[in-house]
């Protein structure tokens, strides 16, 4: 999933913008924390911030239900 997030960084950030929310839905230990680190470079590539406000950010995405997961533990 994180390469398709990649692959569509454009639209994603767009829809982001716009207020969309995103759904997370998989495996916790593997796959989630890959998709976070993608938002987490696209966001930084569009806006020039770096890390620790990339984390804020996705972070506050969390707080504000616009990054919402339904994960499990993987093996």
């Amino acid at each position: 999933m994180q390469h398709q997030v990649a692959a569509q960084k454009d639209k994603i950030w767009q829809l982001i913008e716009q207020g969309a929310i995103v759904y997370v839905c998989g495996d916790g230990g593997k796959m989630e924390p890959d998709v976070k680190a993608a938002l987490v470079a696209i966001q930084r590539e569009r806006t020039g911030s770096d890390e620790a406000a990339a984390i804020r950010w996705i972070e506050d995405m969390g707080g504000r239900n616009r990054y919402v997961l339904d994960v499990w533990a993987g093996g």
